[in-house]
């Protein structure tokens, strides 16, 4: 099978390209996640020529409203380099990578909460504006490629967050690999909507009649354009114990005439417990794994809520 690829901040798989010379290593993307997802790194100061060790850089608010990378020391104004050289990055390694994994409040990759400085080299704290704050090469990133999956450092290190970021990679590799066709969708939409409905439900049936509704009349650039942007806004929002509960439920009503009420009674305090925060998700996820397998349902077999990430990425 072919790997998802992941474009990652150079210093996060152990390079040394940090203005001190130094690294961040991330261990588990380096000893979990090497073997389902391809590597893509990047480094936008280093391929803008600076060298290692080098001043640190930092972002400047000016009073037109511009934002300028300038060094800490020199007060050379590296800006229009860096600009160059994130539009190459983005030319030239991001046509086919389905998500982005950046390093921290750095001012070329940080993806919110970057410091931010005025003119007189103070910093500033509008709460207005720093939690927005990203790095030039971020910023130019997502601004191109506003459904593509991407997360920060600091945010990859909280469980549900990091979930999350590796399921919507999935979705958005898998999307990539339509042939464009209403069909596909349709298909695909099938298979991905007890998924999508833990995110939103009104949104998964949105989603249902956009595919469902089409025709071969319609331009399916246009239909896929419209279906994928509703579709990444929706999976961008973290799942609630209720909304997972809730699917919980309506999945096992596919077994309504297979289960003994005994064996329902156990089940639903399964899932009660897992609502309850006493049980974690895992586990009523893998005892509907056992139904599927056990009653051979096809239908969900086949569909991706059983399949969001590689299993072997998933910590409980």
């Amino acid at each position: 099978m072919e790997k998802p690829k992941i474009l990652i901040s150079s210093c996060m798989l152990g390079n040394n390209v940090r203005y001190d010379g130094g690294n961040k290593l991330d261990a588990w993307i380096t000893t979990k996640m090497a073997d389902y997802f391809e590597f893509v790194s990047v480094c936008p100061e280093v391929q803008m020529g600076m060298s290692i060790p080098r001043e640190p850089v930092n972002l400047q608010l000016h009073k037109n409203g511009d934002i300028k990378m300038i060094g800490g020391k020199s007060k050379t104004d590296y800006t229009d380099s860096a600009l160059v050289t994130s539009q190459d990055i983005i030319d030239q390694k991001t046509s086919d990578i389905c998500g982005a994994i950046l390093q921290k409040k750095s001012p070329s990759c940080g993806v919110e909460r970057v410091k931010l400085f005025n003119e007189k080299e103070e910093e500033l704290y509008n709460m207005k504006l720093t939690p927005k704050n990203r790095g030039i090469f971020a910023t130019m990133l997502m601004s191109q490629n506003p459904m593509l999956p991407v997360i920060d450092s600091g945010r990859f290190f909280d469980k549900n967050e990091r979930e999350n970021f590796l399921r919507r990679v999935m979705c958005y590799h898998r999307f990539s690999k339509l042939d464009g066709s209403v069909r596909a969708l349709q298909d695909f939409h099938a298979r991905y909507k007890f998924l999508i409905m833990e995110h939103d439900q009104e949104r998964m049936r949105q989603l249902g009649a956009i595919a469902a509704n089409s025709s071969g009349d319609h331009d399916h650039s246009h239909l896929y354009a419209t279906y994928s942007e509703l579709l990444f806004s929706t999976l961008s929002k973290i799942p609630t114990r209720k909304s997972r509960t809730n699917v919980f439920h309506h999945l096992i009503g596919f077994f309504k005439n297979e289960l003994a009420a005994d064996e329902k009674k156990v089940i639903l305090q399964m899932i009660a417990d897992y609502n309850a925060s006493i049980l974690p998700y895992l586990v009523p996820l893998k005892m509907l794994e056992f139904l599927i397998d056990k009653y051979h349902h096809m239908y969900l077999k086949n569909h991706y809520f059983l399949n969001q990430f590689p299993k072997e990425l998933n910590e409980n």
